[in-house]
């Protein structure tokens, strides 16, 4: 009769940082005893990416680390104190129930964990028990957990001169929209309060009741198809955002108007990037319009990703004034925080998603405000004929 054999593996926590020790237990439990000769850790981490483009499938697989070490192994006094090479032992531990504990080293420079499903790209990590019998393994379990990126070093505050980006959006019948927004600095973390300022001067020939501020999630994945043929893709995900102050209706005629936005960062995994696969970046993005379906202008800002960035062509839902919303970029970075639980939160949840990692039928889960005129630092070359709307317009070139 075979033996069915129950891992619970346990961690003292779900998220680490690189360079940090991992300390769990092991639990076996066997229904009737079984015989074992030593049991494994292996710690695995893998980035995955695939996607589709014009029919052909690409994909992108890279083994992050690949990490074996044995915890615990049955062996003889005479064992012991002999110096031969480390063989099957020549006693065997008949088992029902075994307690083990382990530390394990992470290694520095591990890429964070990262789960998109829009952009069919993941990074995870995971810790397996094997457990062996006459050099065979015989039950497996594995356990996933989360790495998140190193807290920036903390440097003397220093003040930083506000980062002041503007465009003027021109129409027919010498009509236009001015957007401006300015942000006091560039990195961000997740919760943190956007500290910033958004201004809008209004001559388009209706009121504005849609100005709104959102962050874009923009992800780049690199892949092969089966002939070896590298492509890269862009997957850009919408997340929240905030609008006008609840006591400003809509931005008339002739008015200009500014206000700070009560905007904290959601719980984003942090800016990565790994050569050669995927790189996430984040949009800050501003849209005006007379209503979410009527948006007039798009003003973004974000760290400068690549230049497929300039692949990004939104098409206006004003057909007949342009083809394209003009838009253009400013820096931005989010970067973890080690003492958000935030993150953590964000991070545990990929804890959750599918794995690929076989496990053995045996085993068991294992646990674990407004101004009458346009203001002089907000309205930018306004009357400048040269300015004219484009499909792209990039300052960081």
């Amino acid at each position: 009769m075979q033996p069915t054999i129950n891992i619970d593996i346990s961690l003292d926590k779900p998220v680490y940082n690189d360079e940090e020790k991992i300390q769990g237990r092991v639990s076996i439990e066997a229904r009737p005893t079984c015989e074992i000769d030593s049991v494994e850790a292996r710690l695995y981490g893998i980035a995955d990416a695939h996607f589709t483009t014009d029919g052909r499938q690409f994909v992108n697989k890279r083994v992050i680390i690949d990490e074996l070490s044995e915890i615990w192994r049955n062996c003889s006094l005479e064992e012991l104190l002999s110096l031969g090479s480390a063989g099957p032992s020549s006693q065997k531990l008949s088992v029902t129930q075994l307690t083990l504990p382990f530390t394990i080293l992470l290694p520095p420079n591990l890429p964070p964990s990262f789960y998109e499903p829009l952009s069919l790209v993941t990074v995870r990590y995971s810790i397996e028990i094997r457990i062996l019998k006459n050099n065979t393994c015989i039950c497996v379990q594995h356990l996933p957990f989360a790495i998140q990126p190193p807290a920036p070093l903390e440097r003397p505050s220093i003040k930083q001169a506000d980062s002041i980006h503007s465009r003027e959006f021109k129409y027919p019948k010498d009509r236009s929209i001015v957007v401006e927004c300015r942000l006091r600095k560039s990195q961000f973390t997740p919760t943190e309060r956007i500290d910033a300022r958004i201004g809008v001067y209004n001559r388009w020939k209706a009121s504005l009741r849609y100005v709104h501020l959102s962050i874009v999630k923009c992800i780049q994945i690199e892949g092969q198809d089966c002939t070896g043929k590298s492509e890269k893709k862009l997957v850009t995900v919408q997340t929240t955002g905030v609008g006008l102050p609840f006591e400003k209706k809509k931005v008339s005629v002739r008015e200009s108007y500014s206000f700070e936005p009560q905007f904290n960062i959601p719980a984003l995994c942090p800016s990565m990037s790994i050569p050669g696969l995927v790189r996430c970046d984040y949009l800050l993005k501003i849209d005006v319009g007379t209503s979410h379906t009527c948006i007039l202008a798009t003003l973004t800002a974000h760290q400068a990703l690549s230049k497929f960035t300039r692949l990004i062509e939104i098409e206006s839902r004003m057909n007949k004034i342009l083809k394209f919303m003009p838009y253009f970029q400013i820096p931005i970075t989010i970067v973890s925080e080690s003492s958000t639980p935030a993150i953590q939160d964000d991070l545990v949840s990929l804890l959750d998603m599918p794995s690929s990692t076989p496990s053995s039928p045996n085993s068991s889960e294992a646990s674990y405000s407004a101004s009458p005129s346009p203001p002089t630092d907000f309205i930018t070359q306004s009357n400048n004929p040269n300015l004219r709307p484009t499909a792209v317009i990039d300052l960081l070139a």
